[in-house]
């Protein structure tokens, strides 16, 4: 079936061009005032799309249903076009589960009703058939980790499939899948004792050995994603947006939300996914968590928007890059109460972010004295977007931003932040820095 299938593949990467047109397509940053813009990324031609990853080029990749609605195919959307990844290869459809740095991609096609599929990787040549299904993840040297329906896990790495890795598992686990993994190639998955009906609990295993996730076990499988430094997030066993530390130990339990869970997570600790801020099921929201605000509705995040008739809410964010770029589901109400689940882009505001956590430092530390008296002046005087500045403007603003940091390393040195918040604001730091180079 795949004879020609690279060469149909790398026609329509390159060639082949398909844009939604639609008064909910693209919302600009006219006016940018908020942390994030927002944009729809529309179709393949169908009613819904969704999203799985985002890398740090603002890339996304997932799956999008075709004109006709029969089924879903996989998708790239990169510099404003949505491109269908396996045109005609599957009647029971497609998704793309991962897109690295590198604009590698890796695929499920589905070969039956039944969820059997076969992996392929796209290494922007060739289209590599992996010898598996139910790819899950992939790291930047194209490793890439997966399971089976009986529930065992593979790793393809190197060129070559390993369906028995043998990985020592955390005890008591016997069996488990995969479905993260990260740059040192440390998976998280789940683990089981291959008691029956058991859906078992979350684990990390690998080169490096195997823990444990404290309380993730029952109820749901677990499905954990893990960033480059081993930590890891997820939901617990009471539901609750979770991320454990680099041993297993849980570090952060939000209740309450049924059904809440962590979906991506980034090198810095900020956390995405989804969240209920009540009982209603209507009322899931998508999520972002740092350890300066805590947890926050994404919806609050962004311009609000007035469409006559229309109305948006991020219903779960899947995917956060090192770039602050968010992948999200999102649901447009459309003309006679129905609405559309569309996969979403979010694009960071560096500059309103970098604001809002210096202002937010001081905030959750009173006694931070160095915080009211230094950055917060230093942060007040950073405008709310780079949208439209004069290079004196842009260079006033470079200025800022260098005290900011040159203040974050002092306040490290002297013990009053932390590395994990200094990192962080560092981070902020950079990337407004960046935005400025790039302009």
């Amino acid at each position: 079936m795949f004879d020609s299938l690279t060469l149909r593949f790398a026609a329509s990467v390159c060639l082949k061009l398909c844009i939604l047109a639609t008064i909910l397509g693209l919302f600009p940053a006219i006016g940018w005032s908020q942390e994030y813009t927002i944009t729809n990324l529309g179709t393949l031609g169908g009613t819904s799309s969704y999203a799985n990853f985002v890398n740090d080029n603002g890339q996304v990749v997932g799956t999008a249903n075709i004109t006709g609605d029969t089924h879903g195919d996989a998708f790239l959307y990169a510099k404003g076009v949505m491109t269908d990844l396996a045109p005609g290869e599957s009647t029971f459809g497609s998704t793309a589960v991962a897109i690295n740095d590198q604009g590698h991609i890796v695929l499920n096609l589905y070969l039956d009703g039944n969820g059997d599929s076969e992996s392929y990787l796209w290494n922007g040549i060739n289209l590599m058939d992996l010898g598996a299904g139910g790819a899950t993840s992939m790291n930047s040297s194209d490793m890439v980790v997966g399971y089976t329906l009986s529930l065992s896990y593979w790793v393809y790495a190197n060129g070559q499939l390993d369906s028995s890795p043998g990985y020592q598992l955390p005890s008591p686990g016997v069996m488990a899948v995969a479905t993260s993994v990260n740059d040192a190639g440390e998976i998280a998955g789940g683990c089981w004792d291959a008691t029956p009906y058991d859906y078992g609990w979350g684990c990390v295993f690998g080169p490096n050995g195997a823990h444990n996730l404290q309380n993730l076990a029952g109820g749901q499988f677990p499905t954990p994603v893990i960033n480059s430094s081993g930590t890891t997030c997820s939901y617990d066993i009471n539901s609750n947006f979770s991320i454990w530390s680099n041993n297993g130990t849980q570090t952060v339990a939000i209740p309450f939300g049924y059904g809440a869970a962590c979906a991506g997570l980034d090198d810095f600790g900020v956390a995405v996914g989804s969240y209920y801020f009540s009982n209603s099921e209507n009322e899931k929201d998508a999520v972002v968590y740092d350890r300066l605000h805590g947890l926050r509705n994404l919806n609050k995040l962004i311009p609000q928007l007035s469409i006559k008739g229309h109305s948006l809410r991020i219903a779960s964010a899947v995917a956060i890059s090192d770039t602050g770029f968010i992948a999200a589901n999102c649901v447009y109400s459309v003309l006679h109460g129905s609405s559309e689940t569309h996969a979403c882009l979010l694009t960071p505001n560096p500059v309103k972010i970098l604001k809002d956590n210096i202002l937010q430092l001081a905030k959750g530390d009173p006694d931070c004295i160095q915080c009211r008296t230094e950055l917060d002046p230093l942060a007040e005087e950073l405008p709310d977007s780079l949208v439209g500045l004069s290079t004196a403007k842009q260079t006033k603003v470079s200025g800022i931003v260098n005290a900011i940091a040159n203040d974050l390393l002092k306040l490290f040195n002297a013990k009053r932040i932390n590395q994990d918040t200094e990192t962080l604001l560092q981070h902020d730091c950079l990337r407004v820095q960046e935005a400025l180079n790039r302009d």
